[in-house]
């Protein structure tokens, strides 16, 4: 183990986090923290956007362009808002558990210093 790494895993130990800088692309969610599911979403988004806008010029200059194709789209589009939705999910199922078992942890600690 480096140097570097040591201090990492003694805050993992302690309970906390350790500080990790997120890259400057990812695009920030509801809550402030940066998100790949936010960013990829957002991505699939325009590039269907985009797909759809140009499809309705059939030459732009030299370059031809396809007609636009729902099923392709629909097929690339669909992954990627179920791992959005999915990731959602998950985040308030564990956030709500967290809360819950974080309020009765201090509850509890609260109660054992009451005599009785």
């Amino acid at each position: 183990m480096t140097e570097e790494q040591a201090p990492a895993q003694a805050q993992q130990i302690d309970g906390k986090k350790p500080d990790v800088n997120a890259s400057w692309c990812w695009i920030k969610d509801t809550r402030g923290y940066e998100s790949v599911t936010v960013t990829f979403v957002t991505v699939a988004f325009w590039i269907t956007t985009i797909a759809y806008i140009l499809s309705i010029f059939e030459k732009i200059g030299p370059f031809s362009l396809r007609p636009f194709d729902a099923g392709a789209c629909t097929s690339y589009m669909g992954p990627i808002l179920a791992l959005y939705a999915t990731r959602k999910y998950t985040d308030a199922k564990y956030h709500q558990e967290l809360v819950v078992s974080s309020a009765n942890s201090a509850g509890a600690s609260s109660n054992s210093n009451v005599p009785g």
